[in-house]
C-alpha cells in the first residue's frame, strides 16, 4: 500500500488519504479514504476503483475455482469502481459500476442493518 499523504489527528479522531494504491499479487486498486471516531465506532467513506484483473489468472491463485464454460473467453477480466461508506451499521456501496468481460453493471449494495 502506498499513498502520498496520510493525515492524522488523534485528538479529533480522524484520519484522510486523500489517494491511495493498493497491491497485491495482480489486484490493483486506488482511491481515497476518510475516517472518523477511529478509536471508537469507526465511520468511513471513501472511493476504490479496481484497475482490470485478469480473473483466470487471479482465481487459482486463491484456491477459487471458475465454473467451466463453453467460451475459454469467458470469465476473463474483471473492473471495477465505487464509492463507498462504513459504519457500525454495516457497509454501503454507491456508485457502483462493474465489468465482466462484455458484461456491465450498474447500480447500489450495502450490508448489514
Amino acid at each position: 500500500m502506498s499513498a502520498p499523504a496520510i493525515e492524522l489527528d488523534p485528538g479529533g479522531q480522524a484520519l484522510a488519504a486523500p489517494a491511495f494504491t493498493l497491491s497485491y499479487s495482480s489486484v490493483h486498486l486506488n482511491g481515497k479514504l476518510q475516517a472518523t471516531n477511529i478509536q471508537g465506532d469507526l465511520r468511513a467513506t471513501g472511493s476504490v476503483t479496481l484497475a482490470p484483473l485478469v480473473l483466470r489468472e487471479f482465481a487459482p491463485r486463491f484456491g477459487m475455482a471458475l465454473p467451466d464454460t463453453r467460451d475459454p473467453r469467458a470469465l476473463a477480466q474483471l473492473a471495477a469502481s465505487s464509492d463507498f461508506s462504513y459504519d457500525a451499521d454495516g457497509v454501503r456501496l454507491e456508485q457502483l459500476q462493474a465489468q465482466l468481460d462484455d458484461t456491465k453493471f450498474a447500480g447500489q449494495c450495502g450490508l448489514g442493518g
